[in-house]
């Protein structure tokens, strides 16, 4: 019966431990995708941008003062790229702390201890899925983040294109 509840002890150990490691992947990709969503923000902003500065020459040389005389479609443009790239940037910049490693301090304490390598295998799952829940809740903040950005990039475009076509029907 020991020896089950050891090999027990040992799966969940090597469960929850590796359910950590893949969440530290999964906070490094959500950040590589928060700098895609930031330069796609910034292309897409500045490609419409130059097919806006050919439709409306008379926006290309505003003065100070002038520029609140923009159409709205185009404050919000300059709205969603703002909200885009600061919801990106906030995914960046990482803020909370994460555990990803299990303290050594446990397996130490378990020697002076002398407590047997199952019930060490039993504490150390116990410490990895109390991490794992902690950092899930910071993480879903962060794709709550990552996700404002990427709708925020994509509510540009439609505006772009609804600037575009008015332009080019006055032409």
């Amino acid at each position: 019966m020991d020896n089950l509840k050891a090999e027990y002890s040992k799966f969940a150990y090597e469960l929850s431990y590796s359910q950590l490691r893949g969440q530290k992947e999964d906070l490094k990709s959500l950040r590589n995708q928060a700098s895609y969503c930031a330069a796609i923000t910034g292309l897409v902003a500045t490609i419409f941008a130059s097919f806006f500065r050919v439709i409306y020459p008379e926006f290309s040389a505003l003065k100070a003062g002038e520029g609140i005389h923009l159409p709205l479609a185009f404050w919000l443009i300059f709205g969603s790229v703002l909200v885009s790239i600061i919801l990106s940037s906030l995914v960046l910049v990482g803020r909370g702390e994460y555990t990803f490693e299990l303290n050594p301090d446990a397996i130490l304490h378990a020697i002076t201890t002398e407590t047997k390598l199952p019930d060490l295998h039993a504490k150390l799952a116990k410490d990895a899925d109390e991490f794992f829940d902690e950092n899930e809740r910071k993480i879903g903040r962060v794709r709550w983040l990552l996700g404002g950005g990427l709708f925020a990039a994509v509510f540009q475009v439609p505006l772009w294109i609804f600037l575009i076509l008015e332009g080019v029907s006055n032409v």
